[in-house]
């Protein structure tokens, strides 16, 4: 029987020491981490054995035949060892016969997931959520004779070593430069992307929204072999349900998607959505918080911007901006913010402040930057007590704390991003708007 190498002991790590253990393999585990009590009791179940990654990576990757490296682990300095790993997707493909629909993309692709899945069920469908949410993709091969449909979201880590994955309709919502960290350049970031599609045959479907499909003519990448190019300006009676989607193409990718099913959106559908995705938390002293810390990107801040400036029609907005680029240039998004005149001042703070607030001056926008946020709240409430609308805060590139006085939100960002932090954070903002 084959040798399994599992690289990594995060969730997919777990999941495949049991998939594989279940079915008999002789299994081999490569971490560059102590182990647990726990992971060494898993091991043990299994009968796996350890390999440090710091000193027995070559003997790993000869005693194993196949090795399952975990997405988050950046092959490129691996390049010898390729042609022996395998990945989720491809094993998923080898072994789970119900309809897959996936969906990838910059952004919004965990709340299309989660929406498409709740419109399926609606209409009397047994379907599970997989890859980046809900179960594990190879817990679903054990679980699919209780399913109709599986509903993956899919990231570029996941998609990037792809040979044999193919869904039976692929969805990308839209594609801007992210993790450049990682994928190095925006067309590495696009082609790990577009292997969502590139094992389907001519049976299967991807829908691409116009600006993505454009995209990838100007990359001259190639094309699926059957596609649907969705139009954002079309409305229907089904988009028109799906106001919690910030983004128009991706309403109406959940709308053409259910309509290539033959499913239909009932009015009195109540769709949820994941936390922290211009999630309510609380109300104090007439002051509503919001927690908006997965919003990512600036194209993601824009159009959050864009659409509230629109809904609550001011654009007396106070932006907190902090927090890590992941490689993308921020310098466009304050550029963009100072043309929009939506924001009335930015307050930067953490590492890049400095730098944020360098770029306000070159853009006039009004600015003032600080250490910690902490800071930045204490000047707010010294200097806006009786004048401000809202508080706009970015952090992680541009997730987003808003808070607004009088008709109120707050956005939270990943430093708030679990209930005791944020129980901590909601006091401190309260005292400052009293």
């Amino acid at each position: 029987m084959t040798r399994i190498g599992i690289w990594g002991f995060g969730c997919v790590g777990a999941c495949a020491v049991h998939f594989f253990g279940k079915r008999g393999y002789q299994i081999g585990l490569m971490n560059n981490k102590p182990l647990s009590s726990d992971q060494k009791r898993l091991l043990d179940q299994y009968d796996v054995q350890f390999f440090d990654q710091n000193t027995q990576l070559d003997s790993f990757f000869k005693e194993h035949e196949v090795v399952l490296p975990s997405p988050g682990i950046d092959l490129r300095p691996y390049q010898p060892y390729l042609p022996q790993c395998t990945t989720e997707l491809d094993i998923l493909a080898a072994h789970f016969k119900k309809p897959i629909i996936a969906i990838t993309g910059t952004l919004g692709k965990t709340s299309c997931t989660h929406i498409l899945a709740q419109a399926i069920a609606h209409n009397g469908k047994r379907v599970a959520l997989g890859g980046n949410v809900g179960i594990a993709m190879l817990d679903l091969i054990d679980q699919q004779e209780h399913l109709d449909y599986a509903v993956l979201e899919l990231s570029s880590f996941q998609l990037e070593q792809v040979r044999y994955f193919a869904p039976d309709i692929a969805l990308i919502t839209n594609i801007y430069p992210n993790h450049l960290d990682r994928h190095t350049t925006l067309r590495e970031y696009q082609q790990a992307k577009t292997n969502i599609y590139t094992n389907q045959t001519a049976e299967q479907l991807t829908l691409l929204p116009h600006a993505v499909y454009e995209q990838l003519q100007q990359a001259d990448l190639p094309l699926p072999h059957n596609y649907v190019i969705i139009d954002a300006k079309t409305t229907s009676q089904e988009t028109t349900l799906l106001q919690t989607i910030t983004f128009a193409d991706n309403a109406q990718l959940i709308a053409a998607t259910l309509q290539t099913l033959g499913f239909t959106l009932n009015n009195k559908s109540d769709f949820s959505i994941p936390e922290h995705r211009v999630q309510p938390l609380a109300t104090i002293k007439g002051v509503t918080f919001y927690n908006d810390s997965k919003s990512t990107l600036p194209q993601a801040t824009l159009a959050a911007l864009q659409r509230l400036a629109t809904k609550q029609n001011t654009r007396n907005i106070i932006l907190f901006l902090g927090g890590l680029d992941k490689g993308v240039d921020r310098q466009p998004l304050i550029q963009q913010i100072a043309q929009s005149k939506l924001v009335k001042m930015i307050y930067t703070f953490g590492s890049q402040a400095e730098q944020l607030a360098q770029w306000c001056t070159i853009y006039n926008q009004p600015c003032n930057a600080t250490h910690t946020l902490e800071q930045d709240l204490s000047n707010v409430s010294h200097t806006h007590r009786r004048e401000i609308s809202y508080y706009f805060l970015l952090r992680a590139p541009v997730s987003i704390y808003l808070i607004i006085m009088n008709i109120a939100v707050v956005y939270l960002n990943n430093s708030c991003m679990n209930t005791h932090k944020n129980k901590r954070l909601l006091p401190r903002i309260s005292n400052v708007i009293e």
